[in-house]
């Protein structure tokens, strides 16, 4: 029962880590669908149109070229993001934690119970030992040696 808490564990803290990268690259792509038509509309302008825009919308700009970037290091090469494939792992992984939980609590709620009954055993058991001995006297003795 320990070995089988202790691979839920793991197996809940593997699921764990996936979902915090998924949670990242799917707000990086929330931050970078919301500021996209801002930071494309910067390329249509030139001179001090666009460093009186860019002042304007600057937080934007450098927020969806962040984004941006960090797609380029994510995706190593592909040019379209699987944002769907990443929402229904995220989703199937969700599920799939959700039961490993409810199996780790349950184990760790059987092993309580298993363990206060082995404690209980051993305590009755050592009770009936300690009755079944018969009671040492203790008297003393001198030995004389003549």
């Amino acid at each position: 029962m320990f070995d089988e808490t202790r691979q839920l564990a793991e197996d809940v803290k593997k699921i764990d880590r996936r979902l915090e990268t998924l949670k990242t690259h799917l707000a990086q792509y929330d931050i970078m669908q919301q500021h996209k038509a801002i930071s494309l509309k910067s390329n249509s302008f030139n001179g001090k149109q666009y460093d009186a825009y860019f002042a304007k919308y600057k937080a934007e700009i450098n927020a969806y070229k962040k984004a941006f970037d960090y797609f380029a290091g994510v995706l190593n090469g592909r040019t379209k993001v699987p944002i769907k494939a990443w929402r229904d792992e995220k989703n199937a992984l969700t599920a799939e934690r959700i039961v490993l939980g409810e199996k780790f609590y349950g184990l760790k709620d059987e092993i309580k119970v298993v363990v206060n009954l082995r404690r209980s055993a051993e305590k009755l058991i050592g009770d009936r030992d300690i009755r079944k001995q018969p009671k040492i006297e203790k008297h003393r003795t001198h030995d004389l040696e003549l």
